[in-house]
């Protein structure tokens, strides 16, 4: 399953659910209490859901963690999105494009996006900014809130048909 489907099924889950699933899949590791709790009075205050995973992706952790050779853990069963982007962050400039690009857009960087991307590496880019560049792009945040919205709308409508006395005449 690609980075993106795993992200859209995580943003569906309840608070506790959420931030747990965020630890195994970006991280690799049961949460700490401390970063456990401080999440969870993120998210009730008002901070998105989007904005907490990308805490996750862009924490010195993930950006050490990245760069290790990938290691499933016998508490991690297949792989998670941290192992995918272990193995993404060990490829060649072109490819680590291409599989970023595959894994959050779905699809393949067009030819000017491609050169763009291998200049700016040489001019020295770090792999996670560009990470935070396609993740933060209008097309993949898109792509995460516009199938969450259509859920929460469906679950809604589940809600008041369940119970006839929510809805007012």
């Amino acid at each position: 399953m690609k980075i993106i489907n795993k992200l859209q099924t995580v943003l569906h889950k309840q608070e506790k659910d959420f931030i747990i699933s965020l630890y195994y899949e970006l991280l690799n590791r049961k949460p700490d209490t401390l970063g456990y709790k401080t999440h969870f009075y993120n998210l009730s205050s008002g901070v998105s859901k989007i904005s907490v995973i990308s805490s996750f992706l862009l924490s010195k952790e993930a950006q050490i963690l990245y760069q290790q050779p990938s290691h499933l853990t016998p508490q991690i069963k297949g792989l998670t999105i941290c192992t995918t982007l272990q193995k993404i962050f060990a490829m060649e400039d072109e490819p680590f494009i291409f599989s970023i690009y595959q894994e959050l857009l779905n699809r393949n960087p067009d030819v000017n996006n491609l050169k763009k991307h291998l200049y700016a590496f040489k001019k020295g880019k770090t792999r996670l900014n560009f990470l935070k560049e396609i993740f933060w792009s209008d097309e993949c945040q898109t792509s995460l809130v516009q199938n969450l919205t259509s859920d929460l709308i469906i679950n809604r409508i589940k809600q008041l048909l369940d119970n006839p006395k929510n809805i007012k005449a």
